[in-house]
């Protein structure tokens, strides 16, 4: 039991540092920006979170690839998509105390197995985001996404986003076309990434084989979520 409690505690120590390091790290970036931004605009009091996991739906976006988020999606769409627009997500967040989000792309997004599609996707996202910090001082920031698997488009990308759109860090999620983060098809996204210490944020994401494991249930739900013995 000793072992238990101490191990326990071991892991809560570690979580704390990961989280404090993280926090460090996103600091270190754009985020002083935020700060700034915060002395010349006045908000609320009772703003005073920073939120980095908040999703954006561009309509051109959802438009254009409504049946490759269906399909993603296990043959479903959430209803939230549907429904997104920027004062929605103002409003959230002055419901429930937040400061600034930084947006990226929901996680459906991304890869659809077309090169030049992923790259006009992803400058048009980063430039809509962009131009959502502009409008909207002090209460947006963003992560750039970038077209992988095409590694030589992804590192102009991430040029563009940091060079011109002042971009907060990188949104990435954990596989594109069933090659996971760690291939070393990337390592030049990655090595880029780390001379210039970035911020990552990295979103699970469904991979091609396992849209449909269980029949009637998104495949969303399963990422989230894991089933116990006996549930």
């Amino acid at each position: 039991m000793l072992r238990g409690v101490r191990a326990t505690d071991d892991r809560r120590n570690f979580i704390s540092v990961i989280a404090a390091a993280g926090m460090a790290a996103l600091s270190c970036s754009s985020v002083g920006r935020f700060m700034s931004a915060f002395a010349q605009t006045p908000i609320a009091a009772k703003r005073s979170l920073i939120d980095v996991h908040h999703h954006i739906v561009p309509p051109f976006y959802l438009s254009e690839n409504r049946d490759r988020i269906v399909a993603a999606g296990g043959g479903r769409i959430n209803p939230a998509y549907l429904s997104w627009t920027p004062e929605q997500s103002l409003a959230a967040m002055d419901k429930h105390g937040v400061a600034t989000a930084v947006l990226s792309l929901s996680t459906a997004a991304y890869w659809f197995g077309d090169r030049e599609a992923a790259v006009r996707t992803a400058r048009r996202v980063n430039e809509y985001a962009a131009d959502l910090v502009r409008s909207h001082p002090g209460r947006f920031g963003f992560f750039a996404i970038i077209p992988l698997p095409d590694t030589e488009a992804s590192l102009r990308e991430i040029e563009y986003a940091y060079s011109v759109l002042k971009a907060e860090g990188i949104g990435l999620v954990t596989s594109y076309d069933d090659k996971w983060l760690g291939h070393p098809d990337y390592q030049p996204v990655f090595g880029e990434l780390n001379r210039r210490k970035a911020v990552v944020f990295v979103h699970p994401t469904t991979p091609l084989c396992c849209r449909t494991l269980l029949p009637d249930v998104s495949p969303y739900s399963l990422k989230f979520h894991k089933i116990l013995p006996g549930q």
